[in-house]
């Protein structure tokens, strides 16, 4: 009986043992589950440590730190603030406190936190590292700079800061060095996808466009799932031309996230790019569907529906666009153009004042409203701002011709012709220069002249009537009767039909 007694007591004893666990059990026991991503359970158990000691700081932060994760962000805080008040040089705690409140835009009380922690550890890496980070979004670019250098400082291996300092390089267009820490933090973590991802975005700023793509296509082995990475890989083939590269990246970041309403735009640009005008309008439907106050979306899907011939439907988006954005400056011009299309060219007028007040120096604009100038017969208006235009851009092509063409009407054919001269050295094959300079020549009866530029338009464009029966015409001003009837019978089978009545004057 002895024997049975003290095996008794001892499994009482071995049953009450079992279960006596102390707080600092709880607390290892939550810290493991935390560390195996079942915050829950964690939570459970470093709940049960405080029951048994309530003085218990470490468990505070770590249940806070359970709570963040569970985006339990207003308990996470009181959890690190009660680990606080019990010890007031708890650094770790006032940077996990920073954290959530970063994370909930509580910016400032963030930095104070983040200030309070360093003050109590001088040498904390990664309460610098969260400072930089909170700079950054208030846009303190350079102090932000100052933490990641310190963090690295500290810790030279700490690839999160070469990676954050970088970002911020990039927001200061500073690509070179934001790469040379991208490289950095790779060399530290060989499989950091969104260090390939940053570096992708820097390499393409700087024009790097294949390195792009390979860093793009290097986060994509990592996180298949990164919708961001197909999409700008596609911008990059945008740049390089592969148009249908960069739909098949398109494709893809919308098959990730079918919400994706960059991805939907950018490929809408693409579509109109390769004059696939209904298929873009379905993308800027859907990009619309996900974000119906996108100025740039209804702009783009305009100058769709402006190609189609839905002019109304156009006029639609244009107005929603200035609706949303009444100093988008590209969707007044747009719509200024379909005013003129549609003949109002009294609302096209206003749409290019507004445009050039927006925009004093818009080299486009001048020239747009001095066409309207042009077909209301305002014809010294329209040379005052193609010549304005001129100013602004002394490339403009366009502005160059049709000053020439008012000037010819005005019979200033000299000065036509200098304008044509500019045309032709900006675009050396247009037959349309050639032509009107030819005209212009023969008003001044420089007929040889004409000829040859009336030759020189034909070059370049096949079967240009106009261009054909007026070498005729100056031909026979030279008297040569033959090349002229040559010239003018080719007109004629053209289509050209007042070639039909100078043959039956001048060619019988």
């Amino acid at each position: 009986m002895k024997i049975y007694r003290f095996v008794l007591f001892i499994l009482f004893f071995l049953s009450i043992k079992a279960y006596t666990q102390t707080s600092e059990d709880y607390f290892n026991s939550g810290f493991a589950k935390s560390q195996q991503l079942d915050f829950e359970a964690a939570i459970i158990d470093f709940t049960k440590a405080i029951s048994l000691d309530a003085t218990f700081a470490e468990a505070y932060n770590h249940r806070g730190i359970a709570n963040r994760y569970l985006k339990k962000y207003q308990v996470a805080i009181t959890d690190y603030t009660k680990a606080i008040e019990i010890h007031p040089h708890y650094a770790e705690a006032y940077n996990n406190r920073g954290v959530v409140k970063h994370q909930i835009q509580l910016y400032q009380s963030a930095l104070e936190d983040y200030n309070r922690a360093i003050q109590l550890n001088s040498m904390y890496a990664e309460v610098y590292n969260n400072r930089g980070v909170t700079k950054h979004v208030l846009r303190d670019f350079q102090s932000a700079l100052a933490d990641f250098t310190k963090a690295i400082d500290i810790d030279p291996k700490y690839a999160e800061a070469y990676n954050n300092r970088g970002v911020t390089r990039f927001q200061l267009e500073q690509y070179t060095e934001a790469i040379a820490d991208y490289n950095t933090a790779l060399a530290i973590k060989l499989s950091y996808a969104q260090v390939y991802f940053n570096r992708g975005l820097a390499n393409r700023k700087s024009n790097e466009l294949n390195e792009a793509i390979a860093d793009y296509t290097k986060a994509l082995e990592f996180t298949p799932q990164l919708a961001e990475a197909y999409n700008n890989r596609g911008v990059a083939k945008v740049k390089l031309a592969d148009y249908r590269g960069a739909i098949a990246d398109y494709n893809s970041a919308i098959d990730v996230n079918p919400s994706y309403t960059k991805a939907y735009y950018n490929r809408g640009i693409v579509k109109m790019m390769l004059l696939d005008y209904q298929g873009a309008i379905i993308d800027y439907n859907r990009a619309l569907e996900l974000n119906s106050n996108d100025a740039e979306t209804y702009n783009n899907r305009g100058i769709c529906k402006e190609s189609v011939n839905d002019y109304q439907g156009a006029l639609i988006d244009y107005n929603k666009a200035i609706e949303l954005n009444p100093s988008f400056s590209e969707a007044y011009n747009n719509r200024g153009v379909l005013y003129r299309k549609m003949n109002n060219y009294k609302a096209a007028m206003a749409d290019y004042d507004k445009l050039l007040v927006l925009t004093p120096k818009n080299a486009e604009a001048y020239y747009h409203r001095g066409i309207v100038k042009y077909y209301i017969s305002d014809l010294s208006g329209s040379i005052t701002d193609f010549t304005q235009a001129i100013t602004f851009n002394s490339q403009l092509f366009e502005a160059y011709m049709y000053r020439g063409i008012v000037k010819n009407m005005l019979n200033d054919f000299s000065g036509a012709i200098l304008d044509y001269n500019e045309a032709i050295k900006l675009n050396p094959e247009s037959a349309e220069a050639y032509y009107n300079r030819g005209v212009s020549k023969g008003r001044l009866q420089e007929h040889q002249s004409s000829i040859e530029d009336f030759t020189q338009a034909m070059n370049y464009k096949m079967n240009y009537a106009e261009a054909i029966f007026n070498r005729g015409v100056s031909y026979l001003a030279l008297a040569q009767k033959d090349a002229a009837c040559a010239d003018f019978s080719k007109a004629s089978q053209l289509g050209f039909y007042k070639a039909f009545e100078v043959i039956a004057v001048f060619c019988k």
